[in-house]
């Protein structure tokens, strides 16, 4: 199948299917407020391809049955690493539930990073309790280049040995073994900038621009975790996050909630409202505000 036409050198890249297509609707909809052009969206069946095409929204089909996440991480990573070398052009992926309430593309497009990534602090006790980063996948930025091309051979090769189906895993522990320095630097959207062994540069955006745990209207994108199974009771969770979880800081109040995944304002973090505070280890369970 041909591939539509983009006139950028980036690819913005989301994927849906027709069950997810409520959230991908509120997702548009702020999206489609910045005026980009250079949206592509993969339909995972043919009725959310036409009614995309309809919409004229432009979308291309691969169609795929979701049977669990692993299986979807995989293929959307061998989709994403498809489109990249075939359009050869930057990919910014973002799922269809990370909502843009600002332009984070042209925030970062021009920053000197191989690979941009949002932060999800929240899961480091999924690798290294200490570790320097927790890139997530809900949102990064890859440069077209013999570098980017290296490290998808290199994840690719993972996954051909079984060594893991989660591609945020798998990215993770490929920057953790190749890192070879980090550094803190001074940046409106940076937090910190590390060297890989492949002379790749990584940039970790700023855990205030993107968030998984707060809302507030400083925000250029919020992605919550949805953890309720039916698409409705998604949908309500996300409005009820929206409207009940703003906080004016990034940081709790209480020296006891100093972290950096925890909301700012006058009640205990999102995780716990939901009566999931194992997420991020126990860490606040017993403190509510």
């Amino acid at each position: 199948m041909d591939l539509p036409e983009i006139n950028s050198d980036t690819v913005i890249l989301t994927f849906t299917d027709s069950k997810y297509l409520p959230i991908f609707d509120i997702w548009y909809s702020y999206f489609n407020k910045l005026n980009l052009t250079n949206l592509l969206v993969v339909s995972l069946d043919r009725t959310t391809y036409d009614k995309l095409v309809g919409r004229n929204i432009r979308t291309i089909l691969r169609e795929f049955t979701i049977v669990g996440k692993a299986t979807l991480w995989v293929f959307r990573l061998n989709i994403i690493i498809d489109l990249f070398n075939k359009y050869k052009k930057n990919i910014l992926h973002s799922d269809s539930d990370c909502l843009w309430f600002k332009d984070i593309y042209n925030a970062i497009r021009d920053l000197p990073y191989d690979f941009i990534g949002s932060n999800d602090i929240g899961c480091q006790f999924r690798y290294n309790d200490k570790s320097p980063l927790v890139i997530c996948c809900g949102l990064y930025y890859v440069k077209y280049n013999d570098r980017i091309i290296d490290f998808h051979e290199k994840i690719i090769e993972q996954i051909n040995l079984g060594v893991d189906t989660d591609d945020q895993i798998l990215f993770n522990k490929y920057f953790l073994k190749n890192m070879v320095s980090k550094t803190n630097i001074e940046s409106d959207i940076i937090a910190k900038e590390f060297s890989l062994a492949n002379n790749m540069k990584l940039g970790l955006i700023k855990l205030e621009l993107i968030s998984r745990y707060y809302y507030n209207d400083k925000l250029y994108c919020y992605h919550p975790v949805l953890n309720k199974k039916r698409i409705r009771g998604k949908i309500r969770q996300l409005y009820f996050l929206m409207k009940n979880d703003k906080c004016e800081r990034t940081w709790c109040q209480y020296k006891r909630h100093s972290n950096p995944y925890l909301c700012g304002g006058t009640h205990c973090c999102v995780w716990c409202k939901l009566g999931d505070s194992r997420r991020h280890g126990n860490l606040c369970e017993k403190y509510y505000a």
